[in-house]
């Protein structure tokens, strides 16, 4: 599939050096604006173990977003010094720990942002299920595994 991409790429890049040659004769200019959208519809049905992982991150993304409210902090150093130690409780793998924490501190630094135009605006915390992570992902014979315990994948 890569190859077709390269193969369209230079297709673009010739025709549009060849027209752009001929436009140059005309003293005209061109711009070529293209848009490309590509969706793709997944059917998934998650286990019970990674819901039960998807519930325990969000849990403790709101931990952490309660510790950063209680203790005035936003930063990520901060709030990783506050809260990292308070998250074992959690039986996940460490590199959850750092996500959730990261995502914190995201939603923190945007409820700060909004309390300057609204004073009002509600206390944030993550309701929606979801796993944000870039470390212990493993893709076996086609299959996308997630780390749910030590060293045991999905």
């Amino acid at each position: 599939m890569a190859w077709a991409s390269s193969l369209l790429a230079l297709f673009y890049k010739s025709f549009l050096g060849v027209f752009n040659e001929k436009l140059k004769k005309l003293k005209c200019k061109f711009i070529l604006i293209v848009q490309a959208i590509k969706a793709v519809k997944q059917n998934y049905q998650p286990t019970a173990e990674v819901l039960a992982l998807l519930e325990e991150f969000r849990r403790m993304t709101n931990d952490c977003i309660r510790i950063g409210l209680l203790e005035n902090s936003t930063s990520m150093k901060t709030l990783s010094t506050k809260a990292y130690h308070q998250l074992e409780r959690y039986q996940v793998p460490t590199c959850y720990r750092l996500t959730a924490i990261s995502k914190a501190a995201g939603i923190l630094r945007n409820y700060r942002r909004t309390l300057r135009k609204q004073p009002k605006a509600k206390k944030p915390y993550a309701n929606k299920l979801m796993l944000t992570d870039c470390y212990a992902f493993q893709i076996k014979n086609g299959k996308l595994r997630l780390p749910f315990k030590a060293r045991n994948y999905t």
